[in-house]
């Protein structure tokens, strides 16, 4: 049964058709496909073109049934026979075959970039982000459809909580009326004038073909607005007028030929108004690639001369050459770096969109466009650099061409994503002294409630971050308002409560709050080699410096600080971040331990009004009771943190005012950005905090002993990775001492030996250019009458005829190759010198080989076939070493490893080391080892090791590291350590495959962290105490004399013993008194019979006797001496 649909809808629809507004419809429901249908053909009704094009947005899944789509097939067969009838068909299937519909994953969106549609569809609700809805909706032309699918919705409400992935001719009318009146009979620019739509692009057309016409090939012109307003088509029309100027040769490049769909369109129709012909005059030539879906590449005009307008990808602009005009369209999505590299000596236009949503627009206007302004102002004499002395012209257009002026769905998207904020920094009529402002806590509930104040002052804030960043996405709003460990801060003036009005934003702080990890997680994350997402700080942290502890303490990452652009460089940055330090070491609140319960805010129930009223009768309205939007740090109570952090792109500017808050680096990324060209620098400040015992004492705290090591590797990887960065910014870095008053020690005990740092040769060079007795050397020849000579001897001469010169020496001086060289090295030559700047004929490098003859005047200290030249061998390999990463970086390998004649093969018997390797404290320091570890084990990548290579090949070269490598693993560890080349290089070198490199290169790295881990496990055993050693001398006296010395002590002892037993005295104890009469008793006792043993026992009363003795003479004695006792007290009584 069919129903009517709302006139409503009708109306709305030609109204905004008419009026060149777009229209948004929300259609919820299982069933919504059908009413798509009806929309498109109501649509397609009121437009008097032709049908709209439809683009379809989905995120996995279009949900098209296997039946639909081959029933689709047999409906598009049945309209090429003209044997369709409309009446027996699925309306929304043959919607699907006969609309011009194009499909696009949310993930793909950028390829859209550029074009127009008259209906944009957008399913899966739920997995939209900011940044592809203004995509999306920006495509669409006015009086065009915006349609949101949702499957259910019982409330507005509920969109809350719905979880997401992120009249008449007018004045300017008239006046573009009359601007292509006063063009119109002048070529090529009337043409191409009335192509135009508005006055905006009327203007910059002109100014395009005002640069082209000069033929000075010294500008660049740079167009810049908001989506919709012409941009591509006013460059296909300044390209049309260049093909009429005659240039021959033009590029276009942009991030993809699909976004230039509208621009190629505009040059055909440029090149149609003035008179050419396709297939006569010009042909297109579309990509065969069949993911570009036929997308224009190329178009050859040929009606003066051969003409050529071609499609460049970004990256290749290695292959600008003979170029007389560069288009770059959609500059924004294009890297930095690149776009910097596209500029050069001939005409440049560039187009982008700076206010938008593709995050890198801010980084083209803020930098790239401020340097070229720069410049074109200064004076050519004073500008250095392939830019210099060029003409720059900016243009901006404001009128809309895609839809009308004040169309709703813009302002509506503007103002909920804050894309257009640039009109929201309000002027500062007078600016207070640092110290005199205050930082506050802003609550994000009241930030984000649809208050009308809490609105404006959310867009100012956001003001301030585009005007100071150059990555910002409405991603970013949604991470300020929904991510629950972000938090907002904002630097004020003095404020006047009296006045009832927001106050002046002077910086903008957003914090992010990171740690308090669990050790397990960390040790995981080790041992597994990968980093979680989130907190990036501590497990960049823990990847770094192998550490597990660090995770587990709790910090704030600084997301970004962005200060009004009346107020910059005034020193109130610094004040926020010196507010924000003190703030959480808790300096600027008093609350006690033990504080009182807080009172809970009564939360508002966000989807209450589903509950009242159904969807079509609520009405949205702020909430209410809201927490103060302000709150100052004395009244709200700090996270306890350990430390501040911060991670953004390094700049000498950057870092500078990092360094000057006490913030110290511990990584900087090998890697410049894709976007910016800039190494991801971190940095931390340590809090004080009682939790974390420091050893030293200093403002780095805790982090001491990480920023010593952070500094070593930087040291080492500056020759290499950050070869190409900024001295300036280098040294900054690095913050090494360069003044050191008189009176301080020469050293502080940390030096190596002289042996070690330079040899006697490198003191001797060194003397010798401080006294300028190292200079060049030149000669001339006279002119001369030469006449042949009479009575010459024999042309030849036999050896044995003739007397050898006396000589300590052969020697030969040639261009180095690596044929010549090994045929002199088969024969005993040495090589003492190499020179550093190849020959400007040959392009090889001077070479200087000896060969010491045997000769009785010279000593030779060391036997071998160098003789005399060995010290000097030996120092000139050390030399040789020293430069193949720099002066001898683009050396052959093969031919470098041959100078270097390094032993690789060591036999297992041979000593672990031969004396000459330094201690592993001065080689390795623990950190070093731990990162060796880690990646033998997979768990790191291998640029976390790149600044120990060149300090294990300079020792395993030196043959310091006796460990046995395969050629082609000397040949790795040679390229990479000693002359700091990439897998790249080796690569197309060795004809291996990457993968095959880094197998060969772990394979050397766990051969050498064997070796390493060895000698450090001797070292740290020779530190442990030892037990004292025992020394087992053989006994004076055999065995047969011993034994009989000890029976013969034995036996004395014996007799000894004897003796005391049978001693009279001894047996005198067993005496019988009383023989007879003791006798007697026994015999009674025993009633007159013996034992059978014979034996009778008598008891003895001799003990008795002595007892009774001895005691009589005790008592006697006792009273002796109470007597005596009493005689002393009577006299002490006299006395």
């Amino acid at each position: 049964m069919r129903k009517k649909v709302d006139d409503r809808i009708r109306t709305l629809i030609e109204n905004g058709v008419k009026l060149r507004h777009r229209s948004m419809f929300v259609i919820v429901g299982d069933k919504s496909r059908d009413q798509i249908v009806n929309l498109h053909y109501m649509l397609s009704k009121a437009v008097v073109k032709s049908r709209p094009t439809v683009l379809w947005c989905y995120k996995e899944k279009l949900e098209l049934s296997s039946h639909r789509k081959k029933r689709a097939k047999q409906i598009k067969k049945l309209m090429q026979r003209g044997l369709l009838d409309p009446e027996k068909v699925d309306p929304f299937t043959l919607f699907i075959e006969s609309g011009n519909i194009t499909y696009c994953l949310y993930k793909d969106s950028e390829r859209i970039l550029g074009n127009t549609f008259g209906m944009c569809i957008l399913q899966d609700f739920e997995a939209l982000t900011p940044n592809l809805l203004a995509r999306t909706i920006e495509t669409v032309e006015g009086g065009g459809l915006i349609i949101l699918l949702l499957r259910s919705l019982s409330s507005l409400t509920s969109l809350y909580t719905m979880v997401m992935d992120a009249e008449g001719l007018s004045e300017r009318e008239r006046e573009l009326k009359t601007l292509k009146e006063q063009f119109h009979d002048d070529f090529p620019v009337g043409p191409l004038i009335g192509k135009c739509c508005t006055m905006d692009q009327g203007k910059a057309v002109i100014t395009f073909l005002d640069a082209i016409l000069d033929k000075a090939l010294r500008s660049t012109v740079a167009l810049i607005a908001a989506r919709g307003r012409g941009k591509s088509a006013a460059l296909g029309l300044a390209v049309a007028g260049a093909v009429a100027a005659g240039y021959s040769n033009i590029f276009v490049t942009a991030p993809s030929p699909e976004n230039l769909k509208t621009l190629f369109e505009f040059v055909c129709k440029g090149i149609n108004a003035l008179e050419y012909k396709e297939h006569l005059h010009y042909d297109v030539v579309k990509s065969a690639d069949p993911d570009l879906k036929k997308a224009t590449v190329q178009i050859n005009v040929y009606k003066q001369h051969r003409q050529t307008i071609q499609y460049l990808k970004p990256h290749d602009h290695g292959k600008l050459s003979q170029v007389e005009l560069l288009v770059i369209d959609e500059a924004a999505a294009i890297p930095l770096p690149v776009v910097k590299s596209l500029l050069g000596p001939y005409l440049v236009f560039l187009s982008s969109t700076v206010n938008g949503y593709e995050g890198t627009g801010r980084s083209l206007s803020l930098k790239l466009l401020q340097q070229l302004e720069s410049q074109s102002q200064m004076p050519a004499q004073k500008v250095g650099g392939s830019h210099s002395g060029r003409f720059f012209k900016k243009i901006k257009l404001n009128e809309s061409i895609r839809y009308a002026s004040g169309d709703p769905i813009e302002s509506w998207l503007n103002g909920l994503l804050c894309l257009d904020v640039a009109s929201y920094i309000p002027n500062i009529t007078r600016l207070p002294h640092p110290s005199k402002c205050d930082l506050y806590y802003v609550n994000r509930d009241t930030l984000f409630s649809y208050h009308k104040e809490s609105e404006i002052f959310l867009q100012r804030m956001m003001a301030l971050y585009v005007a100071s960043h150059y990555k910002n996405s409405p991603n970013d709003l949604q991470l300020m308002a929904d991510a629950p460990s972000h938090h907002l801060f904002v630097l004020l003036g003095p404020v006047d409560e009296s006045k009832n009005q927001l106050p002046d934003i002077l910086c903008v702080i957003q914090v992010c709050l990171e740690g308090q990890i669990s050790r397990k997680s960390a040790i995981k994350s080790l041992s597994e080699g990968h980093q979680p997402f989130g907190d990036q700080i501590p497990w960049k942290f823990c990847e770094q410096f192998q550490d597990d502890v660090f995770p587990t303490l709790s910090g704030a990452r600084i997301v970004r600080i962005a200060v009004h652009p009346s107020a910059l460089r005034l020193g109130y940055g610094s004040t926020a971040v010196e507010l924000l330090t003190r703030y959480y070491e808790g300096q600027l609140t008093a609350f006690a331990e033990i504080d009182a319960e807080e009172i809970e805010e009564p939360t508002v129930k966000v989807t209450e009004a589903a509950e009242k009223a159904s969807l079509l009768e609520e009405n949205i309205k702020p909430r209410a009771n809201l927490p103060p939007l302000l709150v100052h740090l004395h009244e709200r109570r700090p996270e306890k943190l350990h430390y501040l952090g911060v991670s953004f792109g390094l700049t000498r500017d950057l870092f500078r005012f990092w360094r000057k808050h006490n913030f110290y680096p511990f990584y900087i990324g090998h890697i410049p950005s894709a976007v910016t060209g800039e190494h991801t620098c971190m940095i931390l400040k340590s809090l004080n905090n009682d939790e974390i015992e420091v050893g030293e004492s200093g403002q780095s705290g805790f982090l001491a002993p990480f920023y010593r090591d952070f500094r070593q590797r930087f040291m080492r990887l500056l020759g290499s990775t950050f070869h190409a960065l900024d001295y300036k910014l280098a040294m900054s870095i690095l913050a090494s001492k360069i003044n050191f008053p008189e009176q301080e020690p020469t050293t502080n005990g940390t030096l190596k030996p002289m042996g070690d740092l330079l040899s006697p040769y490198d003191m001797k060079r060194l003397e010798a250019y401080t006294n300028n007795r190292v200079d060049y050397h030149m000669a001339s020849l006279l002119e001369e009458n030469i006449k042949p000579r009479a009575n010459l001897p024999p042309l030849l001469v036999h050896l044995h005829e003739r007397r050898p010169e006396k000589l300590h020496y052969l020697g030969v001086s040639f261009g180095l190759t690596r044929d010549l060289f090994r045929f002199w090295r088969k024969h005993n030559f040495y090589p003492f010198y190499i020179g550093h700047i190849p020959s400007a004929v040959t392009g090889e490098h001077t070479c200087m080989i000896l060969k010491s003859l045997n000769n009785d005047e010279i000593e030779v200290g060391e036997s071998g076939q160098s003789g005399f030249l060995a010290p000097f061998y030996r120092d000139f390999r050390q030399r040789f070493m020293r430069l193949l990463g720099s002066t001898f970086h683009a050396l052959d390998y093969k031919l470098a490893m041959s100078i270097l004649a390094s032993k690789i093969n060591f036999p297992e018997q041979e000593p672990t080391t031969n004396g000459t390797l330094k201690p592993m404290g001065d080689l390795l320091s623990p950190y070093d080892m731990k990162r060796l570890e880690a990646y033998t084990n997979n768990r790191v990548d291998y640029h976390m090791i790149l600044d120990l290579v060149p300090i294990l090949a300079h020792q395993f070269f030196q043959e310091k590291l006796p460990v046995t490598l395969s050629p082609v693993q000397a040949s790795v560890l040679f390229c990479m350590g000693l002359q700091n080349h990439d897998i790249t290089y080796i690569k197309e070198e060795m004809k291996l495959e990457r993968e095959q490199i880094l197998s060969l290169f772990i394979k050397v790295m766990k051969k050498l962290y064997e070796h390493l881990y060895g000698i450090s496990a001797k070292e740290i055993d020779a530190t442990l105490p030892r037990l004292k050693e025992v020394q087992m001398a053989p006994h004076s006296i055999s065995v047969d004399e011993d034994l009989n010395e000890a029976a013969g002590e034995v036996i004395e002892k014996m007799k000894a013993g004897n003796e005391g037993i049978l001693d009279p005295e001894h047996l005198q104890q067993y005496a019988i008194a009383d023989r007879e009469g003791d006798f007697e008793k026994a015999l009674q006792n025993g009633r007159g019979k013996l034992s059978a043993s014979g034996l009778l026992s008598v008891k003895s009363n001799k003990v008795k006797m002595e007892k009774q003795g001895k005691y009589n003479e005790m008592s006697k004695g006792k009273r002796k001496g109470k007597d005596g006792d009493r005689l002393r007290s009577n006299k002490k009584k006299k006395s």
